[in-house]
């Protein structure tokens, strides 16, 4: 009896682990040890059920899930693209009808395809020719040009290149109806020259501000950078596309996706901040950020004195990377003249894009927030259009138009920080 009760035991402890890792297992720790607990719980459930069939192998050997077993390749090969789908082109379709799908298409292709396949001696022609008719129309997707009439709205304006300190800048989507200034002759030397500094105030006078971030500091640095120029003071931009502002001190060596050094880059940065002890304006994806990263570099701003300001980051929409202007006209939602016009927003992201968010800014008391979010939403939807002008040139980066309706709420607080700061 004692080898069926531990068995049991140990059946039942295997898929309470397994069940549990839906909730240990989040964005702030989906990269540590913490995926570890679902690999855990099912070995322990596969090892217990060996040679003691318990109460749980039972359960599991049902008919029901016996089949879920069987067709569990098909779904999780269908169940991506179906999702992906689901929020890109039909946002709101419920999840249960998404979760029919997934099973319909699993079930369609288990039985006509992957059991086919199996049975057969040479099933290699019929997969060629699957693979070959899947290669050719993935060529022909990526390669049309499905462009869309925006004549109506008005342009859709973005100055991310012009602030990006990256000698190695990213090709920018030039889609139809998006206005991108040329920037070919960006000096490769900014980095080593203290970033790009733009200084309103008094000659020779070091950068009061110093904005660091990825993509998201690009969409706010015109802004600003206009800020600055209206209150007469000095600001440094060091944001670079697709590197999150956060990183170990000391800093390690590594290569980002453009090629640029960022162990050199961090020191850089880490030098200028040393010398200027000025205030840090902060932007990132916070849905992409982990917490336990930023506790170094705040840590040592909070040593040294400096203010620290996060912008909170827009709401995002369901669609994320596609061109706003693009998507609105696909969906068929033309400007109308004196009218505001809301999009639906991403599932499941507000409180994940606050969460580290917040416990930043109650963990360290010399950081302050510009939020955003409200000035967007309106019973769960997101203002996307205004009259002619789209605010949003992809689903989670404003544009030129869309970074103005928070142009007077991020100017007090900088106005608020640097007199804070002249006064200490």
């Amino acid at each position: 009896h004692k080898p069926t009760v531990i068995s049991n035991a140990l059946q039942f402890g295997g898929l309470i682990v397994i069940v549990a890792s839906f909730i240990l297992v989040d964005a702030n720790n989906r990269t540590t040890l913490y995926t570890m607990w679902p690999v855990f719980g099912t070995a322990l459930l596969l090892w217990s059920t060996t040679y003691y069939k318990g109460l749980v192998a039972k359960f599991l050997s049902n008919r029901l899930f016996v089949y879920l077993g069987k067709i569990s390749y098909s779904l999780y090969l269908w169940h991506w693209p179906v999702i992906s789908m689901a929020d890109q082109v039909y946002f709101d379709i419920p999840l249960p009808v998404i979760i029919l799908l997934v099973l319909l298409l699993a079930i369609g292709s288990y039985h006509l395809i992957e059991s086919p396949c199996r049975k057969r001696n040479k099933p290699f022609v019929g997969i060629a020719i699957g693979f070959t008719v899947a290669l050719a129309l993935t060529v022909f997707m990526m390669n049309r040009t499905s462009s869309y009439d925006v004549s109506m709205f008005s342009e859709d304006k973005i100055s991310y290149d012009q602030y990006d300190v990256s000698p190695y800048l990213p090709r920018r989507n030039k889609l139809s109806g998006t206005v991108v200034p040329d920037c070919t002759t960006v000096n490769t030397l900014r980095i080593q020259q203290n970033g790009l500094i733009k200084n309103y105030g008094k000659e020779g006078q070091k950068p009061d501000i110093v904005v660091l971030g990825d993509s998201h500091a690009l969409m706010w640095a015109s802004l600003i950078d206009d800020i600055s120029r209206e209150l007469k003071i000095s600001v440094a931009f060091f944001p670079v596309s697709g590197v999150p502002p956060f990183f170990k001190i000391p800093p390690v060596n590594q290569v980002s996706a453009h090629g640029l050094l960022l162990g050199s880059f961090h020191v850089e940065i880490l030098n200028r901040i040393e010398q200027w002890k000025p205030i840090v304006i902060i932007s990132m994806r916070w849905s992409h950020c982990m917490e336990t990263t930023t506790y170094d570099l705040l840590d040592l701003l909070h040593t040294l004195g400096c203010s620290v300001v996060l912008i909170e980051d827009p709401p995002e929409l369901y669609f994320e990377h596609s061109n706003t202007m693009q998507h609105l006209a696909f969906r068929g939602k033309y400007p109308v003249d004196g009218s505001v016009q809301y999009l639906e927003q991403r599932r499941n992201r507000l409180n994940l894009t606050n969460k580290t968010f917040n416990v930043l800014l109650s963990k360290y008391d010399n950081c302050s927030s510009v939020l955003v979010k409200d000035l967007f939403l309106k019973e769960g939807k997101v203002w996307v259009l205004d009259g002619r002008k789209v605010l949003y040139h992809d689903g989670d980066h404003l544009n030129n138009d869309g970074i103005l309706k928070v142009k007077e709420r991020m100017k007090c607080k900088i106005d608020e920080v640097i007199k804070k700061s002249n006064n200490q």
